[in-house]
């Protein structure tokens, strides 16, 4: 069987439910799972210097100057922003932002 067959029958889950090959990629996708820490992906609540919680607010659209993330974190007295969300009206204009900062 040559290795572009293989890599195939990986791709399309071709292979039969019982088979080796089969157990090997379900135990693959559970060890990508529950193995792979979740500072590889990027999430600060996983680092082990967070320590506190997130805290939600709304801003109306007049309230910031642009919706760069410096005039957010300006308008919240310098808050370090964690997350943003843009509202938008229906006919899609902004009409405020969610913001999320970093509570200690």
């Amino acid at each position: 069987m040559s290795v572009f067959t293989i890599l195939r029958k990986i791709w399309y889950w071709s292979y039969e439910r019982g088979s080796w090959q089969y157990d090997v990629m379900c135990v693959a996708i559970l060890g990508f799972i529950f193995l792979i820490p979740a500072r590889v992906f990027d999430d600060p609540e996983a680092l082990p210097g967070w320590t506190g919680t997130l805290k939600e607010t709304v801003l109306p659209a007049d309230a910031v100057a642009n919706g760069s993330i410096d005039a957010l974190s300006a308008a919240l007295g310098g808050a370090e922003v964690h997350r943003v969300q843009v509202l938008r009206t229906a006919d899609g204009r902004i009409r405020g932002y969610r913001v999320w900062t970093r509570v200690p």
